[in-house]
């Protein structure tokens, strides 16, 4: 290849187009788990009402739920991967192997917010969701008293179903009974490869051990997410109109080249770099439908 602007610039728009096509086939975990925000500013601030609660009979006049007075917020944070492809590469025509770089670069890309989930999901037993309390807690306020979406223990039969009659008995902030699936979704049992077994046996084995029908049999879908390194476990309301966790999008993924011969890399270091960029970040939403366990 003839070192030149026309070749490099045709270099670097077949890289972003493979960057794109690669972003739009990736299939990553989290957007089940969310509900996506798109974000104006540095930050986002959230006062979360009684979102879950029911219609009420209109007798006189209106009743109008307050907001919560302190706010939640999501600060927005910078992302970027980075690669350098020799010169010599471009000149010899060897580019094949690079576009390969640039479709992991995308798949990367699309993944990074199944990381941020599961920082959430691991953090969620010490840090705090909306109300004050961390996002997993046996002490989330409504009225009247307090409710519970943490269980403990290893996941099993024992600690599936007490998961599961927390999540269908929640109650929203005035005490009122909510149907977590109301507004969609389905329930989704996520783990870590170490839970992976368990979590086939019990979800997808249609016969327990002595023939017997297994009641827990597709009770949920199951995602196995490789970023839980240990044994937390999460059963979630996932793929309705709300979720547990909030995706806050700044900036999308964009594919910058910086392949002129004058870039202070091609002269000092005889390499072209290209690289992803974009701004977003991941908050608690609503801990009514999510229950979680450290698996301890």
């Amino acid at each position: 290849m003839l070192l030149n602007g026309a070749a490099l610039q045709a270099a670097s728009t077949g890289f972003k187009a493979v960057f794109l096509e690669a972003l739009e086939k990736a299939t990553p975990a989290h957007p089940q788990y969310v509900m996506l925000v798109m974000s104006n500013g540095s930050r986002e601030e959230y006062h979360f009402g009684d979102l879950l609660s029911g219609m009420r009979e209109w007798l006189g006049d209106r009743e109008i739920e307050a907001l919560g007075r302190e706010p939640f917020t999501i600060r927005n944070r910078e992302w970027e991967k980075t690669i350098g492809i020799p010169k010599a590469a471009f000149e010899d025509d060897q580019l094949g192997i690079y576009s390969a770089q640039i479709k992991a670069l995308a798949a990367i890309a699309a993944q990074h917010p199944d990381e941020l989930l599961v920082e959430l999901i691991e953090g969620g037993f010490a840090n705090n969701g909306y109300d004050g309390v961390p996002f997993f807690s046996a002490n989330h306020p409504i009225t009247g008293g307090v409710q519970s979406n943490v269980v403990s223990g290893a996941l099993s039969e024992t600690t599936f179903a007490s998961a599961l009659l927390k999540l269908r008995s929640m109650k929203g902030k005035g005490g009122r009974p909510i149907n977590p699936l109301a507004a969609g979704g389905r329930l989704t049992l996520t783990v870590g490869p170490a839970n992976e077994a368990a979590a086939k046996t019990l979800l997808k084995k249609e016969y327990v051990d002595g023939g017997d029908s297994n009641i827990n049999f597709n009770a949920a879908d199951l995602e196995v997410l490789p970023y839980i390194a240990g044994t937390h476990w999460m059963l979630s309301v996932t793929g309705g109109a709300l979720a547990p966790f909030i995706l806050q999008m700044r900036k999308r993924p964009v594919f910058i080249a910086k392949d002129r011969q004058d870039d202070d890399e091609a002269f000092m270091k005889n390499r072209f770099v290209y690289g992803i960029e974009g701004r977003w970040n991941m908050g608690y939403g609503l801990h009514q439908l999510a229950v979680g366990s450290t698996g301890s």
